[in-house]
């Protein structure tokens, strides 16, 4: 089965991942991007962003993904519960 490490079907499927000791696949990691002209108005959206910059594990991002996927939580108060409890609310 063809799956991304932070999905939700890892944990409601009870699924196991392989480790892919050959480094067949690359790796899949989220990135912020924006124009600079953006940046450059919001310098706090970029500190912000940066905050969340390698916080989030596997494992974690799975299980918010099944709590919205699955347990059909609002992505707002998932993500919200996160940046509290790891202290990256301001």
């Amino acid at each position: 089965m063809e799956i991304y490490s932070t999905d939700s079907e890892i944990i409601s499927h009870n699924l196991v991942l392989l480790e892919d000791n050959l480094n067949l696949f690359p790796p899949y990691q989220a990135i912020a991007f924006m124009r600079e002209d953006t940046s450059k108005k919001h310098p706090d959206l970029v500190k912000s962003l940066e905050k969340l910059s390698y916080k989030i594990t596997n494992e974690q991002m799975q299980e918010m993904n099944y709590r919205v996927d699955v347990k059909r939580e609002r992505a707002s108060d998932v993500s919200k519960e996160f940046l509290e409890e790891n202290n990256i609310l301001d």
